[in-house]
């Protein structure tokens, strides 16, 4: 997929049949790239239309069979990726990354084997039957709708900042580790805080589990 500064490239037109459509589009408050997909067969047809106004029949024929493969190929790699081919061709132009092909879409790509921890974090409050408070960074991979999956599969119940007390976890998602006196101070958490685990996630992150007592 071609992109320019970490955006997908995304096709511009306009046609009296499509305009109330994209318009219509347009009004979304959420420009992300799942609620524009239903512009995408549209576009898919502009992309290649012209292919049918060449008058050689081999060459027109051998420019389809490019385009077929190469959307193979495409389709392949961002599914499952390969080591055949470079996971990224790009060049700058005026300040500007400008990336020809990739193996993956403008967030995510291939499927990975890693261990986000949410699912230990999860078990470990679960084994001493205590409530949980979580709180930090959220992302694709690490989030509140993980942490409460898992909190209804173990049965741990989530708690909000104002309702902790003695006993109960408290679980923070950091870029780096964090003292125990400046959670306390930032939570205002009446008790004292004991360090129970610390998980290394794949993207750097850390992952501190605190027991109050």
């Amino acid at each position: 997929m071609p992109y320019i500064k970490d955006y997908p490239v995304v096709i511009g037109f306009r046609s009296n049949r499509q305009d109330n459509f994209t318009r219509l589009l347009n009004t979304l408050p959420n420009k992300d790239a799942r609620y524009i997909f239903p512009l995408v067969p549209f576009v898919a047809l502009i992309s290649v239309f012209w292919i049918d106004f060449f008058k050689n029949k081999v060459f027109k024929n051998l420019f389809s069979i490019f385009i077929i493969l190469f959307s193979v190929l495409t389709f392949y790699t961002i599914s499952f990726g390969t080591v055949l081919i470079p996971k990224e061709i790009s060049f700058k132009l005026f300040n500007a990354r400008i990336v020809v092909y990739a193996q993956h879409g403008y967030i995510v790509g291939p499927p990975q084997k890693e261990n986000w921890r949410q699912e230990d974090l999860i078990k470990q409050v679960s084994s001493k039957k205590a409530r949980l408070f979580f709180t930090g960074l959220d992302s694709i991979w690490f989030n509140n709708w993980g942490i409460s999956y898992y909190s209804r599969l173990y049965k741990v119940p989530l708690i909000n900042y104002q309702e902790i007390q003695r006993g109960d976890f408290v679980s923070i998602r950091r870029e780096s580790l964090k003292d125990i006196e400046n959670v306390q101070k930032s939570l205002k958490i009446n008790g004292e805080l004991k360090d129970v685990q610390n998980y290394s996630l794949p993207d750097g992150t850390i992952l501190q589990l605190f027991e109050v007592r």
